[in-house]
């Protein structure tokens, strides 16, 4: 690495334990610090501490980072814990003392725990291990792991060879059935190289000789098991080999081969988030990632933005062009592309390989449920009527909906429940495709309206001028909207904004609606207020959603102050970043379920406050 440090094996020198001089290392100071913690890396067979650089680049974990290299051993059985010997001279001259802090990448996986166990022998304190996709010699598998490995190696290559053409085949086949000999037969004769062989010219083969010596002795400690999820080079699963050689295994998978996690750049990112979150477990070093996603201009998501970025998150957006988030400098901006969208987001989401991943309105939400983004929130895709019915199936007070596919259906449930009735879209948001009917005239006009959908000379606006071309989409694909009618409670608005994970209420703030931006749109002037059934109803819906995330329910309040729940906007709603301290901070209820969070400010009660949502903007 241009302008590292490099010390040499000859600057320094130290006596093992048996007190037989041995010959330190080459270490490379791969990243400087000003914090008094070291980290140090061993990298793979190649030996050179250079190949370890990109992760160190890539780790927030403060203090200084080294890469060893490893020198050629002459011996065989022993190498290894020779190649530890002369680690542990190199690591006492720049850290004469614990707690040392050790990360090998493959074969480096185990030259760092045959270094944790003599400095445990030494009395020496040190953090867990992490090993990155460690593998050792097959002969010294498992049994059931190693005939595992095989039949998952052969039906791979037998997949591949089958579309081979029949030359190339069979060659491939005759090699393939060599190689399985070869490690059937070392397996069988347990054989280890011989003492009268030439050593290795290479440093390269002198580790994969040693590597192929060495049978890793059990370790009393801990160990972290960082894993490649792609296990096809291999057959088998690392943690198959370490669980019974450790006293306690921690196993966490990283997206990628064996060769992509310290190669491919959105594999080493992950790689570097998943190793800092092990080193320092008190997160400060990792920053949880947040990902905007929003295809509208609406100026709250940059109030959003802001407000994540104060809790302690790192802020990630995939919006549209002329964003008002662009003012903001700690962001980072992807722009939506016209075409190809959920593609775009896909990739996105593999580069920055966010904690969290926020919808902020129903396109986004739409395009959010069609990649699918793991662990980072979950998204049922359900709709309006469907939702009430897990509500209603929950114990919580709902006026009943469900969907009308033609007149005659919406004649029938205007006898069974009367009228007024509230006609919804599927997908619509901002009280647009929400129309409330006072006679069946006017319900069969309204319902054949939405049904519809948006005419051309609106949908072209939309995409041109709000950068909307959703509908643009679903108008070329004869896509219409799917309405559904709800029984009609009369009363005021309210709703709560929630932060949730896997289910579980963090936070919440419940408002009531004193003025909207038009008739039966988005709240524009709120109360606050302390309304219980509003927050047994949220849990219980939420329990049953398993949702995470911020999103927000809507309720009317009866005359009498009975909630009733009459949607679920499984998305960001604009009260989500209302901050008003403790239980009822979503943002920062969000930010402390992830390490390192601070510690939530203390506000005065604010029950009763009129909140202007303009003014937050």
């Amino acid at each position: 690495m241009d302008g590292a440090a490099v010390l040499e094996s000859s600057d320094c020198q130290a006596a093992s334990s048996g007190g037989a001089r041995v010959e330190a290392l080459p270490l490379e100071l791969l990243r400087d610090g000003t914090a008094d913690e070291i980290v140090f890396l061993f990298p793979g067979l190649g030996g050179d501490a250079r190949e370890m650089a990109p992760l160190a680049g890539r780790l927030a974990t403060p203090g200084r980072i080294f890469g060893v290299s490893y020198l050629p051993q002459s011996g065989k059985v022993e190498a290894v814990a020779s190649l530890a010997a002369s680690a542990v001279a190199t690591l006492r001259f720049v850290q004469p003392g614990g707690p040392y802090r050790l990360v090998g990448y493959s074969f480096g996986a185990l030259v760092a725990v045959e270094v944790a166990r003599q400095l445990k022998r030494a009395g020496e304190r040190l953090a867990a291990p992490i090993l990155i996709d460690a593998y050792y010699d097959q002969k010294f598998w498992p049994a059931k792991a190693w005939w595992l490995g095989q039949a998952r190696r052969t039906g791979v290559q037998l997949a591949r060879i089958g579309k081979l053409s029949p030359g190339p085949a069979l060659r491939e086949l005759m090699f393939r059935a060599g190689r399985l000999t070869q490690r059937l037969w070392s397996r069988w004769r347990g054989s280890l190289p011989k003492s009268g062989e030439p050593a290795p010219t290479t440093g390269a083969a002198a580790n994969a000789t040693a590597l192929q010596s060495y049978d890793p002795p059990f370790y009393s400690g801990s160990l972290i098991l960082l894993s490649a999820t792609d296990s096809t080079m291999f057959g088998c699963r690392p943690s198959d080999l370490w669980r019974g050689r450790s006293g306690s295994l921690v196993t966490e998978d990283v997206a990628g081969n064996h060769f992509d996690l310290v190669r491919n750049p959105a594999s080493l990112e992950r790689l570097a988030r998943a190793v800092d979150r092990h080193l320092d477990p008190s997160g400060r070093a990792h920053q949880p990632v947040a990902l905007i996603v929003t295809t509208f201009r609406w100026p709250a998501t940059a109030g959003l933005a802001a407000a994540l970025t104060r809790a302690g998150f790192r802020v990630v957006a995939f919006c549209s062009r002329r964003h008002p988030m662009r003012r903001q400098s700690r962001l980072v901006l992807y722009r939506i592309p016209w075409r190809h969208r959920e593609h775009a987001l896909k990739s996105l989401v593999a580069r920055v390989d966010p904690d969290l991943v926020l919808p902020c309105d129903e396109p986004a939400l739409g395009l959010v449920r069609n990649i699918g983004v793991g662990d980072q929130g979950s998204w049922p895709d359900l709709t309006r009527s469907q939702i009430i019915e897990i509500a209603c199936a929950s114990g919580v007070e709902a006026p009943p909906a469900r969907f009308i596919d033609n007149v005659a259906e919406l004649d029938k449930w205007i006898e069974a429940h009367g009228l007024p009735v509230a006609l919804k879209t599927d997908g619509s948001w901002g009280g647009r495709g929400v129309a409330i009917a006072q006679d069946r005239a006017q319900a069969v006009r309204m319902w054949r309206r939405l049904s519809h959908g948006p005419g051309l000379f609106r949908t072209m606006k939309r995409a041109i001028v709000n950068g909307d071309s959703s509908f643009l989409r679903d108008l070329w694909r004869g896509r219409k909207p799917q309405v559904n009618a709800q029984v009609y409670v009369a009363g005021r608005d309210a709703n709560v904004a929630l932060a949730v994970k896997n289910g579980k209420v963090l936070a919440a703030v419940a408002v009531e609606v004193l003025e909207t931006r038009y008739k039966n749109g988005p709240a524009k002037v709120v109360r606050v207020i302390d309304h219980p059934g509003i927050l047994l109803a949220a849990c219980k819906v939420m329990e049953r959603l398993r949702l995470t995330g911020l999103v927000g329910i809507d309720f009317i309040l009866d005359a009498n102050g009975t909630a009733h729940l009459i949607e679920v906007n499984a998305r960001v709603t604009p009260t989500c970043r209302l901050a008003l301290g403790g239980d009822r901070d979503p943002v920062a209820a969000l930010r402390s379920s992830f390490p390192g969070a601070a510690a939530p400010a203390v506000v005065p009660s604010s029950f009763d406050e009129v909140i202007d949502l303009d003014a937050l903007d």
